[in-house]
């Protein structure tokens, strides 16, 4: 069901996507993108 990716600085990140055959809308979560940007100036 999930798969691990790498981000652009080598991170791993867990990704789990559920894509139904016809969606009608897209729903996009991200947990602490401003927390974690801080230190990048």
């Amino acid at each position: 069901m999930g798969e691990m990716i790498s981000s652009f600085d080598g991170m791993k990140l867990y990704l789990n996507r559920e894509v139904p055959e016809n969606p009608k809308a897209a729903l996009v979560i991200v947990h602490g993108l401003l927390t974690n940007t801080a230190g990048m100036k």
